[in-house]
């Protein structure tokens, strides 16, 4: 029985810990979920040019759109490794006042109320792209997982919205946001009709197994 991903139905917590620290809010909130696994995958393939390819984009959509940027880290095993990798992008970025880390700590209701604060995710967890998902935000997932491709094709019957880690570029990370952004309405409309669906599969999955002899 196909059923969907009990994440869909985690509730957002949100507190003044999750609160985004802008006093006014920026004309685009950008959140990145990373992943320590993508340093190891780019290790095999000239990690450093890949990297910069990656912060240049970050660079471009603050110069260009005006945006901040909110680093979304993993806290759970190997999470401080995650963690440590995104400050490292941060870093290299060298735009102190456009980006901002979620703190230490917060449970994933917690970390989902963060990302609900974001217009568009970019993800490269399967989890994190589900939370951004099911609040309805456009998001590009960076995968090599057949997982997150089989969730964008449940949910839009296609993988535009995809980039696998081989094909990560500069050029490639700006395509694929601009047909984002631009589409980003019609985004939200299929999102606002596939998510509650998706919902009540995943509600219909624990009476399913219960049920089971």
């Amino acid at each position: 029985v196909l059923a969907a991903d009990p994440a869909f139905l985690l509730q957002p917590k949100h507190s003044n810990k999750t609160h985004l620290p802008w006093i006014t809010k920026p004309r685009l909130v950008i959140g990145f979920n990373g992943s320590d696994y993508l340093y190891y995958h780019l290790s095999k393939r000239k990690p450093q040019a890949v990297i910069a390819d990656i912060v240049n984009f970050f660079q471009l959509l603050i110069d260009s759109l005006g945006c901040n940027l909110v680093f979304i880290p993993h806290d759970g095993y190997p999470g401080s490794q995650e963690r440590e990798f995104l400050f490292e992008l941060a870093l290299m970025a060298n735009r102190p006042n456009n980006t901002y880390m979620a703190p230490v700590g917060l449970d994933a209701a917690e970390m989902k109320g963060v990302i609900g604060q974001c217009d568009i995710f970019i993800g490269m967890r399967l989890h994190a792209a589900i939370a951004a998902l099911s609040q309805y935000i456009p998001t590009l997932g960076l995968y090599c997982s057949p997982k997150v491709s089989g969730l964008h094709l449940s949910i839009f019957g296609h993988k535009d919205y995809l980039m696998h880690y081989n094909n990560i570029s500069f050029d490639g990370l700006k395509q694929k946001f601009k047909q984002i952004l631009g589409n980003k309405d019609q985004i939200r409309l299929q999102l606002l009709k596939r998510i509650p669906e998706l919902q009540l599969t995943a509600r219909a999955a624990g009476r399913q197994m219960r049920d089971l002899k």
